[in-house]
């Protein structure tokens, strides 16, 4: 290849990359606390009523890609119409202390859920458990994923989940991998 040609693809390329990191609206899913009304919802079929719901609406993701859209599940979200005295954060994942983030490398993509941070009366004042916060995460996850063309018929998300002490008889409860089957 001559240096001319060589140069003029290697333009090409770093002129091309700033257009795939570009924003993008997506669909978020979110675990939201009610925390602050006097209602309850069942947001998960096999679980009973608790303090929390699922919320999805668009929001401005810093790009497509599969890092952003998992991160995307930890966004602040105060509810609109909110009065002064209403929290000023609904997201539970902020209110819990816990981190959302994902990594694809090696052909593996690979879903990070910390709730270390997440207390037992953190989960109290919440009116969830930590069980039902993780299964939560999972149907937050597997929604954003399907809403953002990121859910692949064959393949998986492996799960790495990180504790607080409180949560360790959970761990074999916890999904390690969701897919189309999940």
């Amino acid at each position: 290849m001559t240096r001319p040609l060589f140069a003029s693809l290697v333009a090409m390329v770093v002129i091309a990359l700033p257009a795939s990191a570009e924003r993008k609206i997506g669909n978020v899913t979110q675990p939201m606390s009610l925390l602050g009304t006097d209602l309850d919802a069942k947001p998960l079929e096999d679980e009973p009523s608790m303090a929390a719901m699922v919320v999805s609406r668009p929001c401005l993701l810093p790009s497509g890609i599969f890092e952003d859209v998992i991160a995307a599940v930890a966004l602040p979200h105060h509810l609109a119409g909110a009065d002064a005295g209403f929290p000023q954060e609904s997201n539970l994942v902020i209110l819990l202390g816990a981190k959302v983030n994902g990594v694809q490398a090696e052909g593996k993509s690979t879903i990070t859920f910390d709730l270390s941070g997440t207390t037992d009366q953190l989960l109290k004042q919440h009116g969830v458990t930590l069980e039902q916060f993780a299964k939560l995460l999972v149907h937050c996850t597997k929604k954003i994923l399907r809403e953002n063309g990121m859910w692949v018929d064959q393949g998986w998300f492996h799960l790495e989940w990180k504790l607080p002490p409180s949560g360790e008889p959970l761990r074999g409860k916890l999904p390690a991998m969701i897919g189309s089957k999940s």
